[in-house]
């Protein structure tokens, strides 16, 4: 804001012309101290002289009362009026025409010129010269008419026409100057009335830019609030959007090879540069197997590589049940199975526990340190306990599926299973244009097995028989119990020389068998072979030709094999 304007000093038109009132009284009583001095004579007409003295005081002092009460110029202009007369009063008392008050004249003029316009001193001046005339001729002691002064007469007249006209210029001037300063004073008065009607719009506009000043700063703040949920909310959506599809995809399939791979896969495509293993415990050994694995192998040790074990003392996640956290190698503590992994520098490992039971972990490794943030870490979390379910369901599915198919004693195929598994191999002979051979072998006199020796005692002679067979043949080869003490083996590109090899060399073993109640019974087979196409061309037929042969073979005095007849 610019400084505020100098406000002018007011001053009614009454100050000045009380001023030269108070000199004109003291200029009257001087030059009445000075003409007793030089005219002692005076002295005889002084109660006339005070007595226009005391005339003159009395429009003075009305005229001070009434300018400090502020009375009505038309009474001012009676004091002024009844002033003249008593300055002609005092003429008339101090010889006339030749009376040293005649000054007071001018004085009274002057005064008028101070308070009324160029006319009133006009009109003022000439009442003047009147009264002055006026109290010449009536000077009681006056001479004759020659006696007179006319040029002093004359030149005291002049001398009140050039003064009432210079006056009444005065008076206009004095009135312009008035009006110029009332002009002045009334623009000074706006321009103040204009500064204080800006200066209070400036405070209301500071006050209005601090409001809205404090208002923008609310709305950034909420801005940035809203920015921040919005964010939020956009992770979170991002989030839900990636736990959808995991969702999704792992309950795609009940298999567990495939539930694992979808882990893997949408693991690597949420977390980059990181190289990811899943591991399952082993239910004959109890170790970690790792079942499969993403990401650079020369980031993981040994235990942690697809195919090898780690014993599950060395896995802390997999000990505690917790979470273990790596985030930077050299400051954080190190699990047992990445210490000899130097270039691990960020490990994390979780337990896969759907049920409150340790499935097996999943572990993420980064060559980085610090490489994990931890929105990753919770989501990796989420993550693994989805997979953790589905990796349960899989394994709940292929376990009941794995019921379904085998025989619970000794974990070979079922009959089911068997029949189905030799109407596919033959679909793959017949377009690969393939051989296929059918074993199929009986235990001799197991009956007697089981009424001697007990129950008990036959099982276990089936499960020994069981485990050696699967041990004794190839990967490719189905064995199957196909009922009671009968079992079948599905030989695929094999021919009829082939299949009384494997025949023989199964008889032999059973002849041979090591087992608890070998001293007190003795296990032996009938083994019949038949082959594809020559024997049959689906299941039926293929199983119907295997089982003649083995009747037989029993037929032969058992523990024998028989084949179909060589080619000629």
């Amino acid at each position: 804001m610019p400084d505020r304007p100098i406000e002018p000093t007011s001053h009614t038109p009454l100050v000045p012309a009380l001023r030269w009132t108070a000199h004109s009284i003291v200029l009257a009583v001087g030059s009445l101290l000075i003409l007793l001095a030089w005219q002692p004579q005076i002295i005889y007409r002084l109660p006339g002289t005070l007595l226009s003295l005391a005339l003159a005081g009395l429009p003075i002092l009305y005229f001070y009362y009434a300018s400090f009460r502020k009375s009505d110029p038309r009474l001012v202009l009676g004091a002024v009026i009844l002033l003249i007369a008593a300055t002609s009063l005092l003429v008339f008392f101090t010889r006339g025409h030749e009376s040293p008050f005649f000054i007071v004249y001018i004085l009274v003029l002057f005064l008028s010129s101070v308070l009324y316009s160029s006319t009133v001193a006009l009109l003022l001046t000439l009442l003047a010269m009147i009264m002055y005339i006026g109290a010449i001729l009536l000077y009681p002691s006056r001479p004759d008419p020659e006696s007179l002064n006319s040029a002093l007469i004359v030149t005291r007249l002049a001398i009140l026409s050039v003064s009432g006209w210079l006056i009444s210029r005065l008076a206009g001037y004095r009135i312009a100057i008035e009006g110029e300063s009332a002009r002045r004073q009334q623009l000074l008065n706006d321009l103040s009335r204009a500064y204080d009607e800006l200066a209070s719009q400036n405070a209301t506009i500071e006050s209005q830019a601090a409001s809205l000043e404090d208002l923008n700063n609310d709305l950034q703040q909420t801005v940035e609030q809203l920015e921040r949920k919005k964010a939020a909310l956009e992770k979170s959506d991002a989030e839900r959007s990636i736990l959808f599809n995991v969702a999704r995809t792992m309950s795609a399939g009940d298999n567990l090879e495939f539930v694992i791979n979808c882990t893997l896969l949408q693991l690597t495509q949420i977390f980059e540069g990181v190289a990811i293993m899943v591991r399952l415990f082993d239910p004959e050994s109890a170790d970690l197997l790792t079942m499969a694995s993403w990401g650079d192998s020369s980031r993981t040790c040994s235990c942690l590589r697809e195919g090898d074990s780690c014993p599950e003392e060395d896995c802390i996640a997999a000990r505690t049940g917790e979470m273990f956290i790596m985030t930077n190698r050299d400051t954080d503590p190190l699990c047992p199975c990445t210490e000899q992994a130097s270039d691990i520098r960020s490990y994390i490992c979780a337990p896969l526990t759907p049920a409150g039971r340790i499935e097996g972990v999943i572990t993420m490794t980064s060559a980085q340190p610090d490489a994990f943030s931890v929105e990753q870490i919770r989501l990796f979390e989420v993550i693994v306990d989805q997979a953790a379910m589905a990796i349960q369901r899989a394994i709940l599915f292929e376990q009941v599926r794995d019921m379904s198919l085998r025989d619970p004693l000794t974990r070979l195929y079922n009959h089911t299973f068997f029949f189905q598994r030799l109407g596919e191999e033959i679909e793959r002979a017949r377009r690969t244009d393939t051989p296929l051979a059918l074993i199929v072998f009986d235990v001799d006199n197991f009956k007697m097995i089981n009424d001697t020796l007990g129950h008990l005692a036959g099982d276990h002679v089936l499960k020994v028989i069981a485990q050696t067979v699967r041990e004794n043949v190839r990967a490719m080869d189905t064995v199957a119990r196909s009922g009671g003490e009968e079992f079948a083996v599905i030989l695929p590109n094999t021919d009829a020389g082939g299949g009384m090899v494997v025949g023989e060399k199964l008889r032999a073993l059973m002849e041979s068998l090591e087992h608890e109640y070998k001293s007190r019974a003795a296990v032996t087979v009938s083994i019949g072979v038949a082959v594809y196409p020559q024997d049959g061309t689906d299941q039926e037929g293929l199983v119907h030709q295997a089982d003649m042969r083995m009747y037989e073979a029993k037929q032969s005095g058992k523990n024998c094999v028989k084949g179909p007849p060589p080619a000629i």
